[in-house]
């Protein structure tokens, strides 16, 4: 009997080796890539999510933003430049509260691509709710200055030729350009208002004004280059700039007050009652809504040109 097991523990251990064979052949002459493309077709609708979330298309899921997160792991086999996805991991790190696995993300998306801004950009929020002011301005500021000037400057940013058939990605490009104006107008606003609570006015005043030039219609910005002024004791220019930010935005109860102070001071006291009885108005009354959120530009769908730079196959 003992000699029967025998015989069967063996020829089952042979049968066993024989499959393990067969199976490391039989993976040996597999397409991978096609394999790569249809479990990324498989699955995309899981990293799908945190671009719809990101957007507030989809309403808060943590077991489907731990999804996306898998799914962002499961590129980092098949991308030949992975810092688009190690951003994607630091968004879905962020929103499940895991801010240190966050930060590592972020970090090595940076390294491996320094020259996009919008890593800057995300680690420069996280640095500013960690109550940490002086890091997050650093990196607004470096953000700023990464920021491509004009929708072909993403082509350059990873050295493709603008004659090249990558080119002609005119569609995505103007979205990508699109989302870098947006991302442009919340940094100046960020920087300005950590230059005013560090009480830096020369520098909040300098960085909204160039905001204002940039953006004429962002009542923010007017605000804090007005706000910045009259710390300065520049009140003629801050009630210009104040009057700019209450026709922006006519709720605007703070700009109405510094606006009243700043009358104060060439002594035009019916000016500054009425602007005073303006701010008590404006209070509790709803204003234009300001964003703030992370730069959604390394995010699985606004990101499609560059894995395409990048060379990977996106999954359709």
């Amino acid at each position: 009997m003992d000699k029967a097991v025998k015989i069967i523990m063996f020829l089952a251990q042979r049968a066993l080796l024989a499959f393990i064979v067969l199976g490391s052949v039989l993976f040996l002459t597999i397409d991978k890539e096609k394999l790569a493309g249809n479990l990324l077709a498989y699955t995309k609708d899981y990293g799908e999510y945190a671009y719809l979330y990101a957007y507030g298309q989809k309403e808060w899921d943590a077991d489907a933003m731990h999804k996306s997160r898998l799914y962002y792991h499961s590129l980092l086999s098949f991308v030949p430049s992975p810092a688009l996805v190690y951003g994607n991991l630091g968004f879905c790190d962020f929103h499940l509260g895991e801010m240190g696995k966050a930060v590592d993300h972020y970090q090595k998306a940076v390294q491996l691509e320094p020259r996009l801004y919008s890593f800057y950009y995300d680690l420069g929020v996280i640095s500013q709710m960690a109550q940490n002011p002086d890091g997050a301005a650093a990196l607004f500021t470096r953000s700023l200055e990464l920021l491509p000037q004009k929708p072909q400057d993403f082509l350059k940013l990873l050295g493709t030729p603008v004659n090249s058939p990558m080119a002609g990605v005119g569609a995505e490009l103007q979205q990508l350009w699109q989302r870098a104006q947006y991302d442009r107008e919340q940094i100046y606003r960020l920087l300005a208002d950590i230059y005013s609570q560090a009480q830096d006015y020369p520098n909040a005043q300098r960085i909204a004004l160039e905001g204002v030039a940039a953006f004429p219609a962002n009542a923010e910005l007017f605000y804090s280059a007005g706000l910045a002024s009259y710390h300065l004791k520049q009140y003629a220019r801050a009630v210009e700039l104040l009057t700019a930010a209450v026709r922006l935005d006519p709720h605007y109860a703070e700009a109405y007050y510094y606006r009243a102070q700043s009358y104060k001071e060439f002594g035009q006291t019916l000016n500054m009652q009425k602007d005073i009885q303006m701010a008590m108005e404006a209070r509790g009354k709803p204003r234009k809504p300001v964003k703030e959120d992370f730069s959604q530009l390394h995010v699985y769908r606004d990101a499609g040109t560059f894995f395409k730079l990048y060379g990977l196959r996106r999954p359709k």
